[in-house]
């Protein structure tokens, strides 16, 4: 028995609208573009099975992953109660926050840090098998499999 087999799935997703919309109509926040988001996951696999007999065969895969997101965030430089965030409390029990570190234009509101976050993680895989059964009773198997990650996770920030 000799089988040769494949499989191909790819998603794509995009996202260019604005988050904050309702915000910039009732002029609480000034317009800082769309998400900009883009995301995809690919994969491609491919086999073959190589068996002229019940007593050995031979058994290779391969496979290609590759998952991709980018989308564009912001960071506060300060925390409270309404905006959670790793910030330690001063002693009147108020957000410790780089002091002096406002909105241009602004001495009340805290500064905003925009980024572009993204994430890849192409990973390929593969193995190859001999199967051998001499006889009815004894079975065995003996193969080799191997994988690669090479994964990137990174922001690129910018002050508003």
């Amino acid at each position: 028995m000799d089988d040769v087999f494949g499989a191909f799935n790819d998603l794509e997703r995009h996202n260019n609208t604005n988050n904050n919309q309702s915000a910039v109509t009732a002029g609480d926040d000034p317009y800082e573009g769309p998400l900009n988001h883009v995301d995809h996951s690919r994969i491609v696999s491919l086999g073959a099975v190589i068996a002229p007999n019940e007593h050995y065969g031979l058994d290779f895969n391969y496979a290609y992953t590759d998952v991709y997101a980018a989308t564009n965030i912001c960071y506060n430089n300060g925390a409270s109660a309404t905006l959670p965030g790793t910030a330690s409390l001063n002693a009147s029990g108020a957000p410790n926050v780089c002091p002096g570190v406002f909105a241009r234009g602004s001495t009340t509101q805290l500064a905003d840090w925009f980024a572009r976050d993204f994430m890849s993680a192409p990973t390929q895989y593969g193995s190859v098998a001999l199967n051998l059964s001499p006889v009815k009773v004894l079975h065995s198997n003996f193969g080799y499999r191997i994988s690669a990650v090479t994964a990137t996770n990174s922001s690129t920030m910018r002050d508003r």
